[in-house]
């Protein structure tokens, strides 16, 4: 209320200011005040579907039977509710639209379905959010790692829809071949 030595109203006013401005500050802290920031965000559950389209799809039209179950009303009403980081693969593993899936053609050198799950988990989009897997397959595994156990230590459960009958086919593939250099005609030649 009274200064030594006596000031102007000005400064008096604001010494009353900063003053009452630090007693106002030390109440707030005594009250030890939280800053909460609410954000919210719908996050859907995620699952990776890894789809055969190596060159055993084509037998027995395995293909056309696959694309009928992914075009069953039943099938893409369950999976509108989740995320879908769809995968096809043969001997290589490529990101797939489903939407193109009956434009896409059956074929490569073999197949690799342990690459297909490799990329699928290491470029999925929300890993935290992954709830499971479902391979679209034949079975028909002839390339690459084992994908029994790679698949072993998942955190996440893993589904597999087979395509196709129980016949059993020959699983044979050229990896490489060499020769003499010169052969003569009607003469065997040792491969």
């Amino acid at each position: 209320r009274r200064t030594y030595p006596a000031l102007a109203q000005k400064a008096r006013l604001g010494l009353t200011v900063v003053r009452a401005l630090v007693v106002s500050l030390l109440c707030l802290i005594l009250g030890e005040p939280i800053l909460g920031l609410w954000n919210t965000a719908v996050l859907r559950p995620a699952i990776l579907l890894v789809i055969d389209t190596s060159p055993s799809m084509a037998i027995n039209r395995r293909f056309e039977q696959l694309v009928t179950v992914l075009k069953d009303e039943g099938f893409n009403s369950a999976l509108e509710e989740v995320d879908v980081q769809s995968w096809g693969f043969a001997h290589e593993a490529y990101p797939l639209a489903l939407d193109t899936l009956a434009a896409i053609q059956v074929g490569g050198k073999a197949t690799n379905l342990s690459r297909a799950l490799n990329k699928g988990f290491e470029q999925s989009a929300a890993p935290d959010l992954l709830e499971g897997v479902l391979i679209l397959s034949d079975g028909a595994h002839n390339l690459g790692m084992d994908p029994v156990r790679l698949v072993q230590d998942l955190d996440v459960p893993l589904y597999a829809l087979g395509i196709g009958g129980e016949e059993s086919l020959a699983d044979i593939q050229i990896v490489g071949a060499a020769t003499e250099e010169a052969g003569y005609i009607g003469q065997q030649q040792a491969i």
